[in-house]
């Protein structure tokens, strides 16, 4: 029996008002403020300037240092300003205001055809060059996390968890539902590729 400890607050679940919704796109927005702080680390640095025409996927802001991960345009349109903005965190931080073109153009993104062929050093920089992080409270950057230490290379299991908290527990449970785990599946089958035989659970 998992154990437990007296107070503490516990906070009513809501994610059936969510949970099981469908699906659908929506309409890019007419202005995005885009944080160069949105990881834990360094922030990136700005590699645009007021001005500038950008896509969606454009690289606006460079990394700067390994613990730290480019940022890019979320909508086609142009550069209006570079300075301090309001940060989710608290406290002013310097952002990257686009002015939205209403076209969503996007630039042409170079995928590989067969991940399971490249070099793990590509694929970390690829993950690094996408600035992808977590979703968890800290927004660790991800490159970091798939060059761990030595001792984690001697590892012989790797466990998928679907079990991450709210916000994006709900949008995780739909997408399982939709697409059969095959996402999941197949980065476990890739990250296996990569390291010596491990044994794959999938938690939920």
């Amino acid at each position: 029996m998992v154990g437990t400890f007296r107070g503490g607050i516990r906070p009513k679940g809501a994610r059936a008002a969510t949970s099981m919704k469908t699906m659908r796109d929506i309409a890019p927005p007419p202005r995005v403020i885009l944080p160069l702080s949105q990881h834990t680390g360094t922030p990136a640095k700005p590699i645009v300037k007021v001005g500038d025409a950008v896509k969606r996927g454009t690289k606006i802001a460079e990394a700067d240092g390994f613990i730290s991960v480019p940022v890019h345009a979320s909508i086609s349109g142009r550069v209006t300003a570079i300075r301090d903005f309001p940060h989710p965190a608290g406290g002013m931080r310097p952002a990257i205001e686009i002015e939205g073109d209403g076209k969503d153009e996007a630039v042409d993104a170079a995928l590989w055809q067969d991940l399971a062929a490249a070099e793990p050093e590509a694929i970390r920089r690829a993950v690094w060059e996408a600035g992808i992080v977590g979703l968890g409270g800290a927004g660790f950057p991800t490159h970091v996390k798939l060059k761990p230490p030595l001792i984690l290379e001697l590892a012989r299991e790797l466990r998928l968890f679907d079990a991450q908290g709210a916000p994006p527990r709900s949008k995780d449970a739909l997408l399982a539902l939709l697409h059969q785990q095959t996402q999941k599946l197949t980065a476990a089958k890739l990250e296996s590729s990569k390291l010596p035989p491990l044994r794959a659970h999938h938690l939920r």
